[in-house]
């Protein structure tokens, strides 16, 4: 009751990212379940780690299960955008950079101390019963992310994907709810949006009607096509559906060798043709 009363059980958990903050009107609140979506390569699992690192720096605990990459590759990435050094350094060898040492012990010293714990099963099944276990055992969370929903295994198996899916996304958001924290789940999209070279819609979502329908918030990261082969993209962060906040949209660059997003004013919206004698009209 004292905490209904103070505001603080639905007080929402901010993102890194003011602008995006106002649009969510605050963050993601306790027991919310947020979809993140975007197109291979765009950034969904870069955006969530910047995302979970700075919860946990902020002093709340965070469980980041990665069923894409491995828990090394997420750890390398996190580093990348502490240090601000080329990410492929990790893979490629950090002894062809030995100068760099210095900036990557530093990173990892400020790390160490965050309370964030990365999971990766690529072996055994990852269940949302098994994510559940594994949050439960952990008592307080800030934060639960999952990356991402196509990748989990079901608790059931069916001879529909689409039941499935359906099945495991009702399932986080009961977690959110069980675990009084924001859960950020990440998924696929369908290609329709980006041949015809348009903005995500909600019905973009990969097997959409059921994580439409249970997601609290969904998000779309959208890159226009004439920068999706930059080293720095600019990124639309269109917020489709807010349950509490509404819909919106905010801008940010994502640096590809960091791993990193930050903040940028909205670009100009493109000029359309004047009628008058200047035109012939």
């Amino acid at each position: 009751v004292v905490k209904l009363e103070s505001g603080e059980a639905a007080k929402p958990m901010p993102t890194p990212w003011n602008n995006l903050n106002r649009v969510l009107k605050g963050g993601i609140a306790p027991g919310e379940l947020a979809i993140l979506a975007a197109r291979p390569g765009v950034g969904k699992t870069a955006l969530a780690g910047c995302f979970g690192i700075e919860t946990a720096r902020a002093g709340h605990p965070v469980m980041f299960v990665s069923r894409e990459v491995k828990d090394e590759t997420v750890a390398a990435r996190i580093m990348s955008r502490e240090a601000k050094i080329d990410s492929r350094i990790f893979r490629e060898g950090i002894q062809i950079a030995p100068d760099l040492m210095p900036k990557i012990r530093k990173a990892q010293s400020l790390l160490d101390s965050a309370p964030i714990e990365i999971i990766e099963r690529s072996i055994a099944p990852m269940t949302p019963r098994e994510v559940r276990r594994l949050a439960k055992a952990r008592g307080y969370l800030g934060l639960i992310v999952i990356d991402y929903l196509q990748l989990m295994e079901p608790d059931t198996r069916s001879n529909s994907r689409e039941r499935e899916v359906a099945e495991m996304s009702r399932a986080f958001k009961q977690l959110a709810l069980d675990c009084n924290c924001p859960v950020l789940l990440l998924s696929q999209m369908s290609r329709k949006a980006e041949e015809e070279n348009r903005e995500p819609r909600l019905s973009d979502l990969r097997e959409s009607g059921a994580i439409e329908q249970d997601a609290d918030i969904v998000i779309f990261l959208h890159t226009p096509r004439q920068s999706l082969e930059s080293s720095t993209p600019e990124v639309k962060v269109k917020v489709a559906k807010g349950r509490s906040s509404g819909a919106g949209s905010c801008w940010m660059r994502f640096e590809k060798l960091f791993s990193n997003f930050y903040e940028i004013p909205a670009p100009p919206e493109p000029t359309k043709p004047q009628r008058g004698k200047d035109n012939g009209l």
